[in-house]
């Protein structure tokens, strides 16, 4: 009866969240004068389903969070980088 209501859950918040998630990728060096904040600190993580992670980052520049989903593992206190700034 758990499993069962722990699925149900996963799945609501899956169909009911629908954001866009962004993927972790490598930071590359801004050009003379450009400041590149795509990069943030994992604050918070949550695991769903085996090895299914739901990370919150908090950008180093803006101090935004935004929710990561990715099936890696990644500890607290690591950055994640993306395509974009948040």
């Amino acid at each position: 009866m758990k499993k069962i209501l722990t699925i149900s859950i996963v799945l609501l918040a899956s169909v009911s969240c629908k954001k866009s998630n962004p993927q972790p990728t490598a930071q590359t060096q801004p050009s003379m004068g450009v400041v590149v904040c795509n990069c943030g600190e994992i604050t918070n993580i949550n695991q769903y389903v085996a090895e299914y992670f739901t990370y919150t980052v908090r950008n180093e520049c803006t101090g935004n969070d935004t929710i990561v989903n990715n099936s890696t593992y990644y500890d607290y206190g690591l950055n994640m980088c993306f395509q974009q700034q948040w």
